[in-house]
Formats: structure tokens, sequence, C-alpha cells
């Protein structure tokens, strides 16, 4: 069966022009739409426009600095710039109860320093009247030394220790120790720290 077809024969001049037309400006149209993706903003082959980035105002040249001061650009502390401190966690101990002592260290200068304050440099002592009944370096093993800086208004306190009420001595590093008198005796703690002696010492009562 035959299709329908558009009647074979020449057409009229201004059909032609028509088509001539649409033929330009199909070619014009091609070269305008590469172009328009080879230089599409924002897209990788093109030149996109630079973004402006805002500075802090507070940020300028020229003006950083340490963050941290290395101990090696200070110089030592003098003594008699360290204040030493013995503390005991109270005043008087029921039966049984054991002390708990610390010390604190600061700094009395005007600027930071470097102290060591290992276990090399600390120690304490309690007594009862004139006599020494306990001494933490009688039987200390493993002392070290350790330089750290200390600020004038930072002051270090050292981890307490636990007293077991009982009298030390050198001897009796491998032994049972004697428990010291109580029932409301008088005790006095005392604290060095790199040679520097607390003023003036804690005193407590053993129930």
């Amino acid at each position: 069966m035959a299709s329908l077809k558009d009647p074979v024969g020449p057409h009229s001049p201004s059909v032609y022009r028509r088509r001539r037309l649409v033929a330009l400006l199909v070619l014009i149209a091609i070269p305008v739409v590469v172009l328009l993706i080879i230089f599409k903003p924002g897209s990788t082959g093109g030149v996109t426009e630079r973004q402006k980035v805002d500075v802090p105002a507070d940020i300028k040249s020229g003006s950083t600095k340490k963050a941290t001061t290395n101990a090696d650009d200070l110089p030592g502390c003098k003594k008699s710039n360290l204040t030493v401190t013995a503390v005991a966690s109270k005043e008087s101990y029921a039966a049984g109860e054991s002390p708990e002592i610390w010390m604190t260290i600061s700094n009395s200068g005007t600027k930071p320093c470097v102290v060591d304050l290992g276990t090399k440099e600390l120690s304490f002592s309690i007594k009862s009247g004139d006599e020494v009944y306990w001494n933490s370096v009688d039987c200390q093993t493993g002392a070290d030394s350790r330089e750290v800086i200390l600020s004038p208004e930072n002051p270090l306190s050292t981890q307490k220790i636990t007293w077991d009420r009982t009298r030390s001595s050198p001897e009796t590093c491998a032994v049972a120790r004697e428990p010291v008198p109580a029932g409301g005796a008088a005790y006095k703690v005392t604290a060095t720290a790199n040679g520097v002696e607390s003023a003036e010492p804690w005193q407590f009562l053993l129930n």
C-alpha cells in the first residue's frame, strides 16, 4: 500500500530562501553553544572569579610567639625564691587512721624558673618532740630527677603519701616496723624540696 508523501516537483523561491536561512542559523548556533560549554563560569576548563578571603583583623604579620616555654630557655630557681610547705590531711586522727601528707612548692620570684623536683630532691620527716620517728628516704628505691618549670602564679603540689604510723630507719626496710606511740601523742611533719626545708612543720595528733 502506498504511503502519503510530499508532492514531488520544484518549490517556490521563498521556500528555498527560508531553508537557507534556517541552515545559516544552525551553523551560527553550534559554535556559540560550544563556547558557552567551554567557558561556563565555574567549570574546570574556564576562568573562574577569584574568591575573596577575609583575614581576621587580630592576625598581624610578625605577631606570632611560641605557645609553650622551653625549660632550656629559663634560669634555675634560686633557693631563696623557693617556699616549701608541709601539709597533712587533718590535725587529729582517730585510732587506726593513717595520716596523708604532701608538700607544696612555690616560686616567690617574679619570673618562671626551672627546678629539680624529682623524688631524689623531695623528702618528709615526722618527729615527736626532738625525736625523728619516720623519714621518707629511709627505704626509698628508684629515686629520680625531674626538672619542672615553676611559675610564680602556679605553686606545685606533690602526690599524697600515706604514713602507716610506724617508726622507720634504714634497718627496717625488710622487717615489720614498730608502731609509734598514739593515744593523743603530738607529731609534726616537715618537708624538704631541692634542699629547701619548710619554714613551719604541720602538727597533728594521733589518737
